[in-house]
């Protein structure tokens, strides 16, 4: 059985329990009472992940209006159960279909799925700079940076 809750009530503590850079990359999409999403998560939690693109084809109305933070979390719930031999299941989630197959309909679900993921790119990418960048590491860095700018060219020109 799956953990994931995506109730209004569980979707606002969820809210209220991330990181402040989490808050402000989904706020603008973090929607309330649009949808009773509780039978949607009982469906997700009966679901195999190598079905999942099949869950999102067949709700897909439901996945457009659930707004950015809920279409987060089931994101990070497939990917949670993506494994490296089953790899293809979190990639189908990724793939649109041709006009006329099972699924097509979801096509736009998958724009907004990508544009969630790079929603986060910036946060999650200035989080990082602030792990890892004390003056220490920050001076390392641009030693590195120079010394490949300043390098001679591989005999035979760029690869």
């Amino acid at each position: 059985m799956s953990g994931l809750l995506l109730g209004d009530k569980e979707m606002a503590h969820w809210f209220d329990t991330r990181p402040v850079f989490v808050r402000a990359a989904v706020t603008d999409d973090f929607r309330e009472g649009t949808a009773d999403y509780t039978a949607l998560s009982e469906r997700i939690a009966t679901t195999r992940i190598e079905d999942a693109h099949k869950l999102v084809a067949s709700e897909a109305d439901l996945f457009r209006g659930m707004g950015r933070a809920r279409r987060l979390r089931f994101l990070a719930w497939a990917a949670q159960r993506s494994t490296p031999d089953r790899p293809s299941a979190w990639a189908r989630l990724f793939e649109k279909s041709d006009e006329g197959e099972e699924g097509s309909g979801a096509n736009d679900v998958v724009d907004l799925f990508v544009d969630d993921i790079r929603a986060m790119q910036g946060p999650l990418a200035e989080l990082t700079v602030r792990l890892i960048g004390d003056a220490e590491n920050v001076r390392i860095v641009s030693r590195a940076a120079q010394d490949i700018v300043e390098a001679p060219a591989p005999a035979g020109g760029m690869p």
